[in-house]
């Protein structure tokens, strides 16, 4: 195997290994940009200012549902995205 030949076969590797992780990227970029958001609602919930804000709170346990039934809904239908 020559130097043009290796090249080639790299080539053609990293475009299957592209190929087969951008079927979900998009669905996975979303999923956890979304779950960091809600957590960090999370981390109101324990600061000075707003850890006595039942409103808050209220939305953190909301948004975490929302974020588990999502996971939830990707394993089921998505195989693979994570």
């Amino acid at each position: 195997m020559d130097k043009m030949e290796l090249k080639e076969l790299i080539k053609q590797e990293l475009v299957e290994v592209t190929r087969d992780k951008s079927d979900h990227q998009l669905i996975h970029d979303v999923y956890y940009n979304f779950s960091d958001g809600v957590y960090g609602l999370l981390d109101m919930t324990t600061d000075k200012e707003y850890g006595k804000d039942a409103y808050v709170k209220k939305t953190f346990r909301s948004a975490k549902k929302l974020v588990m039934d999502l996971e939830m809904h990707l394993n089921k239908n998505y195989k693979g995205w994570d």
